[in-house]
């Protein structure tokens, strides 16, 4: 229905309080109420008064619309004047008129259901406006509209006197209702405060409860801590002994007694992977591993899975095949902690699966800004109701006839869901009972550490009054992990922690007479390059840390005016980067003196400034000037083509465990030195005089000849007296031993650290005491 009421002409003034009255009546007879009347007359004057002032006049005209229940009541108002040239600024209510143009608009558009107005240059304006009737409302009939017209008809025109009265009488009855709907809002103010105080008392109980649940769980995961790490001791002992016992050295076993031995050792090996699984859940919860990201090649990573998963398929009808990755670009990210995720998929898809093919591929996401591991196997599937809680901690929902016969904790795709958040990344699972699973991990190329506040974990609530989104959770390292190269100029790494150093910034000068003492001079990682940074700006210094976290190269921050070059001279920097502004005097003097002192005099030096200092730089005979700011890929070029000049540094390894002498090769992997290894003591002693290392990391207990011996016939020869020695033991040394490590070694390492963090750090803090004291001696 479109049913046109009535039309009124704008000619005169008084022709927009006619219109007003007209629209205020209208509404009455239409069942609007009272405060919805007064909007509708209020609309139609405002919109009718801009047509008379700023058109000379127009017309308006009220409709009903539209069908039952849904009708409205429409009002056009249209003139024939010059348009509106500015109207977008007018309805944003940015524009503001002396005679108050643009308010009226705004204004009356807030009182509409609908408001719409059409303009253009010299042809007018059409402003339509709608108000939906009540649902109190009768609906609107043709007979309902002849009654309306009739009423039109007999209602006389007031004089101005009378409309004023009629809007005071509307003004005390909208104050009325704003009066009666103030005291309903106090009346529900007091009714919601009492409810408020009954729920914050109910909330600090539930939270009272939620403290109480919290300590207990945090109780447990204490108690399983500490009851896995006495687990561990005995289990290693079970597991050394067995495989003692099968290896013949303590006399020959018959067949039963090889196969009790050997179901002795799979059990022990079964419970040292639950104890570990409890371990990593322990130090996932704890927020206490960091990733140590580094670059790889995902074809090496898989190729190393294939090697150490094939063993596991004990069944000639199920095939492990692992599909080429093709050209994918080389990641940048914990290359241990994605293989921990391959293998708890790759472990799941060989248990449940009794024939046909596990097949891994590897592929790039669509954006390529991820790679996307996928485990897919043809075993039992798993049922669609129990996909949702299959990443849960501690369930196991595989069907009931296969998982009597494989014994775990449930915490592998747990585990391996924290590790994929953990590297930004994550993980998911389709499958199909009967038909097979598809375990997938999607992983960042490139790892990006999270923000400082984000990266420390958070003890979440049961209960929290603002819910707060669960910070990334720290999860455990591997035992091993594998070596790899350090990234090229485009991926510098960005999140293995770098180890703390002392910062010389630029020094204020002393305000009184008295002279200030000597400054200590500048100290460095001696396992990684030092590249020393003179600096205006802290800006600058977190500019080039940022470059270099967690590589083999080392910012040393110092200042021109407190460096000398006999320090310079003592770090051996791979190179020297003046980045300021402008090449003041102190800095230039620096520059000079290096330059001509005999010990630096050779030592790379790079000017980063204004470009209207490059002349100035040349003439003080600096190796390069490039202009600020500093790129990434530009400096890990140079780092790199001045790294191929150095000496090749080694540090011999030399100890008859395989596995040792790979968690040190991996340790060691961000360092400036090269792994050589010996699985023997005669090996090692000959490697050391024709390498001749920056240090020897030697295991006491070797096949042949002692570690004792080595140590001392090293310490005896004139070409490796002077070589430092780092000892790793887990024996209990006598008095005799103890005095002749403190004479010799220059660092003792005892097996058993609490973690593998922990004996990282130990390892590399007793390198760098030996590499430095080695150098300074």
């Amino acid at each position: 229905m479109e049913a046109l009421i009535t039309q009124i002409g704008i000619r005169y003034e008084q022709d927009v309080v006619y219109a007003r009255r007209r629209a205020h009546l209208i509404a009455e007879q239409l069942g609007f109420g009272p405060q919805d009347r007064t909007r509708i007359s209020t609309a139609v004057s405002e919109i009718a008064r801009n047509a008379f002032v700023y058109a000379g006049g127009g017309k308006v005209q009220f409709y009903v619309v539209g069908d039952a229940p849904e009708q409205c009541l429409r009002m056009v108002v249209q003139d024939t004047g010059k348009g509106i040239a500015n109207l977008d600024e007018i309805m944003s209510g940015d524009y503001r008129s002396r005679t108050g143009m643009g308010l009226g608009m705004i204004g009356s558009a807030r009182l509409m259901d609908d408001f719409r107005v059409e303009s253009e240059p010299g042809k007018g304006t059409k402003v339509v406006m709608e108000k939906r009737l009540p649902p109190t409302a009768e609906p609107v009939t043709m007979q309902s509209l002849n009654r309306l017209a009739e009423a039109l008809m007999k209602a006389e025109p007031e004089n101005p006197l009378e409309e004023v009265r009629l809007q005071n009488q509307e003004l005390i009855q909208a104050l009325q209702e704003v009066e009666r709907q103030r005291e309903e809002l106090l009346q529900l103010n007091q009714e919601l405060a009492e409810k408020n105080r009954s729920i914050m008392a109910l909330y600090q109980e539930v939270e009272d409860k939620a403290r109480e649940l919290a300590e207990a769980n945090k109780f447990k995961d204490s108690f399983i801590s500490q009851v896995s790490h006495e687990f561990r001791t005995p289990l290693s002992v079970i597991v050394g002994l067995a495989d003692l016992l099968l290896s013949g050295l303590e006399g020959e076993l018959n067949e039963e007694q090889q196969t009790q031995v050997r179901y002795i050792l799979q059990a022990a090996n079964d419970l040292s992977n639950m104890v570990n699984d409890l371990l990593d859940l322990a130090k996932i919860k704890a927020g206490k591993t960091e990733v140590y990201a580094r670059e790889f090649k995902v074809g090496e990573l898989l190729g190393t899975l294939r090697g150490m998963m094939a063993p596991m398929v004990e069944s000639d009808k199920v095939q492990l095949v692992f599909e080429e990755v093709g050209d994918l670009p080389p990641m940048y990210s914990d290359e241990g902690k994605i293989s921990q995720i391959l293998r708890n998929f790759l472990s799941n898809a060989i248990k449940f699966t009794e024939e046909g093919e596990i097949r891994t591929t590897a592929r790039l996401t669509d954006d390529g800004r991820s790679v996307v591991f996928a485990v897919k196997d043809t075993g039992i599937g798993i049922a669609e109701e129990d996909l949702d809680r299959i990443f849960e901690e501690y369930e196991q929902v595989a069907g009931a006839q296969k998982t009597h016969k494989f014994k775990s904790t449930g915490l592998g795709l747990p585990i391996s869901k924290k590790l994929a958040e953990l590297l930004g990344g994550s993980v998911g699972v389709e499958s199909e009972l009967g038909k097979g699973s598809t375990f997938y991990a999607v992983i960042p190329i490139r790892y990006e550490p999270p923000r400082e506040e984000e990266a420390a974990p958070v003890e979440v609530p049961v209960v929290s009054r603002t819910v707060k989104e669960e910070a990334p959770v720290a999860v455990p390292e591997p035992a091993a992990q594998e070596a790899v190269a350090i990234p090229e100029a485009e991926t510098a790494p960005t999140a293995q922690p770098s180890e703390p150093k002392p910062e010389l910034a630029p020094t204020a000068q002393p305000s009184g007479p008295e002279q200030p003492s000597a400054p200590e001079p500048p100290e460095h990682d001696p396992l990684r390059y030092p590249v020393v940074l003179i600096y205006d700006d802290p800006s600058t210094l977190k500019r080039y840390e940022e470059f270099l976290l967690g590589s083999k190269y080392e910012v040393v921050p110092c200042s021109a005016l407190m460096l000398t070059p006999q320090d310079v001279a003592r770090l051996e920097p791979l190179l020297v980067v003046v980045d300021v502004l402008l090449l003041g005097d102190d800095t230039t003097a620096l520059i000079s003196a290096l330059k001509e002192h005999g010990a630096t005099g050779d030592i790379p030096i790079v000017v980063a400034s204004v470009a209207s200092e490059e002349e100035k730089a040349h003439k003080l005979g600096v190796d390069e000037f490039v202009p600020k700011p500093v790129k990434r890929n530009w400096l890990w070029n140079l780092l790199a083509e001045l790294e191929e000049q150095q000496p090749v540094e080694k540090i011999l390894v030399v100890d008859d465990q395989a596995l040792a002498r790979y968690v040190l090769r991996a340790l060691l992997a961000d360092t400036r030195f090269q792994v050589v290894e010996a699985e023997d003591g005669e090996t090692g002693l000959a490697l050391a005089h024709e390498e001749h290392p920056a240090a020897v990391y030697l295991d006491l207990i070797l096949p042949g000849i002692s570690g004792m011996e080595v140590l001392e016939r090293l310490k005896a020869a004139p070409e490796t007296r002077d070589i430092p020695v780092v000892i790793n033991t887990g024996k209990n040394l006598s008095p005799e031993e103890e005095a002749f490590l403190n004479q010799h070694a220059a660092a003792v390492v005892t097996k058993g650290a609490s973690s593998p963090d922990e004996a990282t750090e130990i390892i590399r803090q007793a390198l760098r005491k030996a590499i430095a004291g080695g150098r300074s001696g």
